[in-house]
């Protein structure tokens, strides 16, 4: 960052619990080639694309996971900085080590950073684990005016299974309740729509069939090399009709929203 965004915030948050930081781990393993986290990277980039140019802005992933988007962010061309809650494991060091963005432990509901000095703030499945209104007023508060913000979650709370709470999820939203909670947070909504459409019926099926065995999630979370590559093949199609094609359904609703005022 050209200067310093910080400024003193008391106290410390906790670290979560062990299961949270296992889940980590098993991200950091599989995120780099899996169908959905590859996919759904080249669907951010290209609304960052669309809403802030290719490269110079300064961007916030807030609640960054195991911080590999904000490695892509930075040899981008973007000023990133990635926060999360447990930085402590080993894939922050190696990630840290091959780009120039930073890491900083915080809760997504108390950033340790100015006001108004992001152009842009990435919550991308991170409102389904807290308690989403605090922490997209803590998003618009570090936003510049009329910043951006992108917000992904997982969509139809009737999906409801396993993989929620193997993941630690407290809901999974509606494309209502999502635009009601930007637009009392202060936001105005510039559009919402589904990912993962295409892959939908299988998404459906996994996870209804998830709820009496867990070979299905396991499945899910680790396809066979033929399966991924597929899958990824579909979703990048879907990813590049996104804009052009108003996807009916899927199971992850994505957010671009603009800070009013």
């Amino acid at each position: 960052m050209r200067d310093s965004p910080y400024r003193p915030t008391k106290g410390r948050d906790e670290l979560p619990p062990t299961s949270f930081a296992d889940r980590s781990l098993i991200i950091a393993d599989i995120e780099e080639r899996h169908f959905w986290f590859v996919a759904r990277r080249d669907l951010i980039k290209r609304l960052l694309r669309a809403s802030l140019g290719v490269s110079g802005a300064s961007i916030i992933d807030i609640g960054c996971g195991t911080g590999l988007f904000v490695g892509h962010l930075s040899r981008t061309g973007y000023r990133a900085i990635g926060t999360d809650i447990n930085i402590n494991a080993s894939h922050f060091r190696k990630r840290s080590a091959r780009c120039e963005s930073g890491f900083v432990q915080s809760s997504a509901m108390a950033l340790p950073f100015k006001a108004k000095f992001f152009d842009c703030a990435l919550l991308l499945d991170v409102l389904e684990h807290v308690d989403p209104a605090p922490a997209l007023v803590e998003a618009r508060r570090v936003l510049r005016p009329s910043g951006i913000l992108l917000v992904t979650v997982p969509a139809f709370p009737w999906l409801w299974s396993h993989r929620d709470k193997a993941a630690g999820h407290r809901t999974r939203f509606r494309k209502e309740s999502i635009k009601d909670l930007l637009a009392r947070a202060g936001f105005e909504v510039e559009r919402v729509h589904y990912y993962q459409c295409l892959l939908f019926p299988l998404f459906v099926a996994s996870r209804l069939l998830g709820r009496s065995s867990r070979l299905f999630s396991v499945i899910e979370e680790r396809p066979g090399k033929m399966v991924n590559r597929i899958a990824t093949a579909i979703s990048r199609l879907e990813v590049r009709g996104t804009g052009f094609v108003p996807w009916p359904i899927g199971s992850t609703l994505v957010c671009v929203a603009r800070k009013e005022g």
